[in-house]
C-alpha cells in the first residue's frame, strides 16, 4: 500500500514535472489526460514543489554533494476496499494519511502531497525533506538515513494502519495489513502486475526448471539407442536400448503425464483468472466510459457556464457603465445641492454674524446698565445702613417719649381721680337744677349719668 523512495537534487526536476503534471508528454502511458483535472495537492503552501524545496534547504544544513538525498517520497495507494467508494470518502482517506505523514516527518519539511486520480489506481505522492536535529552542532541538517531508519520503515505500516482506524473508522475498518494490498517498488510496477500473475509466473519458472532435466535424459537416451530393421524383407524398425535407458524412458513418460496434468490444471485456473480479469477489464471499461461521459457532460456544463459567464460579464460591464453614468449624475446633483446648501449656510452665517454683533452691542449696553445698577445698589445699601441707624435713633426716641407719655398719663389719671369728681358733681347738680327749672323734667339718675360721664371722659382722653 505504501512505498518510500529517496531522490537527489538531479532527479527532482523530472519528478516534480510528473507529480504536478507540468507537461503533456508523459512516459507513463497509463495517465488519462482527460481526468487530470481531478488531481489535487493537499499541501497548501505557497509556490510549487521546487520552490518549497529550495526554501526549506536554505533553512537547514545540507552537504554540497551530488549523491545526497535531499527529498523522500512516500507513495500511498488507495486500498482496494475504497476503490468503489465516493470521491469524498477517498479524499478523507488521503487527508487522514497526509495528517499522519505531516506529524511524523514535520510540517516544515513537507513540500508537496499530490493525489493522482488520472491513473489506474488513485494514490498520493507525499514528498518531504528528510531533516533531523544535529545535537553535536546544534542545528538542523538533511539526513535521509537518519530519518528513514530500519525501525521507522518496520513500524510505518502498522502505525499508519492504527492512525487510520482511529481517525476514519466509518470508512476504514479492514486495515492495510490484511493481504488485500500489494507491495510494489514503484507505481509503474503496480499498474503492470497483479499478485495472481506473479504467482503463476513463479510456478511456470519452477516447471520450466523441472522440464530441463528430462530433456537432457531424453537426448542421452536417444544418443545411446540403436535402430535396426526387423528382417531382411521387412520395413519395420526395431529400437534397441539398455534396461537402464528403458527405465529412464518410463520415468520420462510418467513425468510427462504429470506435467500434462499440471498444465491442464494451470490452463483451467488461467482460463478462470483470465475470465475474471476480462470481467474486471469490462467493468473498468464501463467505469471509464461512464467517467468519459461524465467528463463530456462536465465539459458541456463548463461550456454553458463559460457562455453564461461571458453574458454575465457583458451584463456586468453594462451595469458598470450605468453605475458610472448614474454616479456622475448623482455627483452633479449632489454638488448642486451642496452648493445650494453652502450658499444657504453662508447666508445664515452672515445673518447670525450680524445678530451676534447686535447682541454684542446690546451686551455692552447691558454691561454698562449693570454697572450703573451695581453702583446704585451700592449707594442704596449705604443709604439703607444710614436709614437703619436713623430708624434706630427714632425708635429709641419713640421709646423715650412713650415712657414720658405713660408717666404723664398715669399722673393725669391720678389727678382726675382725685380732683375732678367733686367739681363735676357740683356742676352736674347745678345743671340739673337749670334743666329742671327750664323744662320741669328730671335728668337720669345720678349714678347712671356718672358712669356715662366717666366713660365719655375716658374716651376723650
Amino acid at each position: 500500500m505504501a512505498h518510500v523512495a529517496k531522490y537527489t537534487r538531479g532527479a527532482i526536476n523530472g519528478l516534480t514535472n510528473h507529480w504536478e503534471r507540468k507537461t503533456e508528454n508523459h512516459s507513463n502511458k497509463e495517465i488519462d489526460r482527460e481526468l487530470t483535472y481531478l488531481n489535487y495537492d493537499l499541501c497548501k503552501k505557497d509556490g510549487d514543489t521546487l520552490s518549497r524545496l529550495r526554501e526549506r534547504l536554505d533553512e537547514v544544513y545540507c552537504l554540497n554533494r551530488k549523491d545526497v538525498n535531499v527529498c523522500a517520497d512516500w507513495i500511498v495507494t488507495l486500498p482496494k476496499t475504497l476503490l468503489k467508494t465516493s470521491d469524498d470518502k477517498q479524499k478523507d482517506f488521503f487527508k487522514s494519511t497526509y495528517n499522519f505523514l505531516e506529524k511524523r516527518y514535520g510540517e516544515k519539511n513537507v513540500i508537496s502531497a499530490n493525489v493522482h486520480n488520472d491513473e489506474t489506481t488513485p494514490h498520493m505522492h507525499f514528498a518531504f525533506v528528510p531533516v533531523v536535529w544535529d545535537e553535536k552542532k546544534q542545528r538542523e541538517k538533511v539526513s535521509a538515513k537518519e530519518v528513514l531508519t530500519r525501525k521507522d520503515l518496520q513500524s510505518f505500516h502498522q502505525d499508519l494502519d492504527n492512525h487510520l482506524k482511529r481517525e476514519i473508522p466509518h470508512i476504514y475498518q479492514e486495515g492495510i495489513i490484511n493481504g488485500k494490498t500489494i507491495g510494489v517498488d514503484t507505481v509503474h510496477d503496480l499498474k503492470k502486475h497483479s499478485e495472481e500473475i506473479q504467482e503463476i509466473k513463479k510456478e511456470m519458472v519452477k516447471d520450466l526448471k523441472a522440464f530441463k532435466e528430462p530433456q537432457k535424459i531424453l537426448e542421452d537416451v536417444l544418443n545411446n539407442t540403436e535402430v535396426k530393421k526387423a528382417g531382411l524383407f521387412s520395413k519395420e524398425e526395431l529400437v534397441q536400448m539398455s534396461p537402464k535407458n528403458l527405465r529412464r524412458m518410463e520415468t520420462l513418460a510418467l513425468s510427462g503425464m504429470k506435467l500434462a496434468e499440471r498444465f491442464s490444471v494451470y490452463q483451467k485456473n488461467t482460463d478462470s483468472k483470465i475470465s475474471t480479469l476480462d470481467q474486471q477489464v469490462n467493468n473498468f471499461a464501463d467505469l471509464y466510459q461512464k467517467e468519459k461521459n461524465k467528463n463530456k457532460y462536465l465539459r458541456n456544463v463548463n461550456d454553458e457556464l463559460e457562455k453564461k459567464n461571458s453574458e454575465l460579464e457583458i451584463t456586468n460591464q453594462d451595469l458598470k457603465n450605468n453605475i458610472k453614468e448614474y454616479a456622475a449624475k448623482y455627483v452633479d446633483v449632489k454638488y448642486k445641492q451642496m452648493e445650494k446648501e453652502k450658499n444657504e449656510a453662508i447666508y445664515d452665517a452672515n445673518y447670525y454674524k450680524d445678530r451676534a454683533y447686535e447682541m454684542a452691542e446690546s451686551t455692552t449696553e447691558l454691561e454698562q446698565d449693570l454697572k450703573l445698577l451695581k453702583n446704585k445698589s451700592e449707594n442704596l445699601e449705604v443709604e439703607l445702613f444710614e436709614t437703619k441707624d436713623k430708624l434706630k435713633s427714632v425708635e429709641n426716641e419713640r421709646d423715650l417719649w412713650k415712657n414720658k407719655f405713660e408717666y404723664l398719663w398715669e399722673s393725669t389719671k391720678e389727678y382726675l381721680r382725685e380732683y375732678i369728681p367733686n367739681e363735676m358733681s357740683e356742676m352736674i347738680g347745678t345743671i340739673k337744677q337749670w334743666f329742671k327749672s327750664d323744662t320741669g323734667d328730671h335728668i337720669e339718675p345720678e349714678s347712671k349719668k356718672s358712669r356715662q360721664r366717666e366713660r365719655d371722659d375716658g374716651m376723650s382722653l
